[in-house]
């Protein structure tokens, strides 16, 4: 889905039991809601889906897109081998590293 097409919802909840929900076509948009209420690095609730403020009184709750999306800096990213990396130093398995892969036997 392009992301113009997009339809995100971006909830906020705070412990004085107020509730808004506001509605973005776009992941910017939406991102920068939610970061202005728990930041940019907010706690992490994989089992119930929802970022929590450093001082737990917001909550944000996503749809349409995934936390992940939103909050990019509280998932680590990939690292990818360089092609001079032995990603088997000791030599205990047997194959090769070719773009950007290492192929095992």
């Amino acid at each position: 889905m392009a992301d113009k097409e997009r339809k995100i919802a971006v909830s906020l909840a705070t412990i004085d039991h107020y509730h808004k929900t506001w509605y973005f076509k776009t992941l910017d948009g939406a991102r920068k809601r939610a970061h202005y209420h728990v930041g940019p690095t907010p706690e992490i609730s994989e089992s119930f889906c929802y970022a929590i403020s450093g001082d737990g009184v917001a909550r944000i709750m996503v749809r349409g897109a995934t936390l992940a999306e939103i909050f990019p800096d509280c998932y680590p990213q990939p690292v990818q081998p360089g092609p001079d990396d032995d990603p088997d130093p000791d030599g205990a398995m047997s194959g090769y590293y070719r773009d950007g892969y290492w192929h095992a036997y």
